[in-house]
């Protein structure tokens, strides 16, 4: 079960920054 939260997670997580690389380099700032 914690396996596939963490998949979900980081899949999302990496999709967030292809779908909006200029979003999450503003937020890193």
């Amino acid at each position: 079960m914690s396996s596939v939260l963490i998949i979900i997670v980081y899949g999302l997580f990496c999709w967030t920054i292809i779908a909006d690389p200029a979003r999450w380099q503003h937020q890193k700032r």
